[in-house]
C-alpha cells in the first residue's frame, strides 16, 4: 500500500501498517480500514473519488481533497 502527498510517500504492507505510519489511533483488529480514513478526515481531508478495477488484486485508487470552509 502507498499513500502519496506533496510532502512525500508512505509505503506499507497492509492497512494496519499504513494506519500506524499515519499515527491513527488504535482500533480493534480488522478495523484499520475504518481508522485510516477517519484519521485522514480528522486532518481536513475528504474522499472525492475512488476507482476499483474490475479484476481483483489490482491497485485501487482513492482521491482526497482538503475541505475548505
Amino acid at each position: 500500500m502507498r499513500g502519496s502527498t506533496a510532502a512525500g510517500t508512505v509505503e506499507s504492507d497492509g492497512w494496519g501498517k499504513l494506519a500506524e505510519a499515519l499515527k491513527a489511533p488504535e482500533a480493534d483488529k480488522g478495523r484499520a480500514r475504518v481508522r485510516l480514513p477517519n484519521r485522514i478526515g480528522e486532518h481536513g481531508w475528504e474522499l472525492v473519488a475512488e476507482h476499483w478495477p474490475a479484476e481483483r488484486g489490482l491497485t485501487a485508487t482513492w482521491a482526497f481533497r482538503r475541505k475548505v470552509d
